[in-house]
């Protein structure tokens, strides 16, 4: 639970207002967290899956996969800042989903996905 709101800003300190960038495109986040517990994923993917967060594919399934190796999902996380000033300003959001991918054997953490202007 401790480790989210550092998670949180460093993704929101990721996300940048540039003059270039245009309602309806979408700019890459990535964030790798080295020896995380393996207790923190799984604590957010209940957290999501509770809350009714986790994205489903084209056949309407989960995207999560739990195997021997690795943890990865995907979710719905309400992560926004706000930018600009004036006639500019506006708000980028994550778009998509946040993706989860988390190493077992190395207790890595990347996550990954795309912000935008809205």
């Amino acid at each position: 639970e401790t480790l989210w709101p550092s998670i949180e800003k460093q993704l929101q300190s990721q996300m940048a207002f540039s003059k270039n960038l245009k309602r309806g495109c979408q700019k890459q986040l990535k964030l790798e967290v080295p020896m995380v517990p393996i207790e923190a994923p799984q604590l957010w993917l209940k957290k999501y899956e509770d809350a009714g967060r986790i994205m489903v594919n084209a056949k309407d399934k989960k995207m999560v996969t739990d195997s021997i190796s690795q943890l990865k999902f995907t979710a719905d996380v309400p992560i926004g800042k706000g930018c600009g000033w004036g006639w500019t300003a506006g708000s980028l959001i994550v778009e998509n989903g946040l993706t989860f991918t988390y190493c077992k054997h190395t207790r890595l953490l990347t996550i990954t996905g795309k912000y935008g202007l809205c």
